[in-house]
């Protein structure tokens, strides 16, 4: 489970919201991801666009197990570092869990938190989800809406 305290103190109590929320509407999660680093952010970004070495070369400078050839080609994300919610503590990744296990493609139940996350509000701050993204649709992903303020 992902550090929920590096998040921003607002995106940290509307994680913790969302994870009993869910909970309440009989769905486990666990969070996988919260603050990333610049580095990170771009070892990701490169997933799919850049060589195999180049990948695994910067996944090892931040401490990531190195990915397979297969593994190489999707991306990740389409966030460059310091492009992301995640660089600032604004954001949050989580999986489903069915019978105990983590669930990467239950889309219906992901789509569940999402609208959870959605229905949330803390102080006039509140929340979107990645499974509503346009171009790139990130089931597992919860940001601060209006983010990019907050920077």
């Amino acid at each position: 489970m992902a550090d929920i305290e590096k998040l921003r103190p607002k995106t940290k109590e509307l994680c913790k919201m969302f994870i009993a929320e869910c909970k309440k509407q009989g769905i486990d999660v666990i969070i996988t991801q919260t603050e990333r680093s610049i580095d990170l952010q771009n070892a990701y970004y490169a997933q799919g666009r850049q060589s195999l070495s180049v990948v695994n070369g910067k996944r090892n400078a931040v401490g990531l197990q190195p990915i397979s050839e297969k593994e190489n080609k999707s991306t990740v994300t389409n966030a460059i570092g310091g492009s992301s919610p995640h660089n600032y503590g604004l954001a949050w990744d989580f999986v489903v869990l069915t019978n105990g296990k983590a669930d990467w493609n239950n889309i219906t139940l992901f789509k569940k938190c999402g609208e959870i996350a959605k229905s949330l509000s803390l102080d006039g701050y509140t929340l979107e989800s990645g499974s509503d993204f346009k171009s790139f649709k990130d089931y597992p992903h919860v940001q601060m809406k209006g983010w990019k303020n907050y920077k």
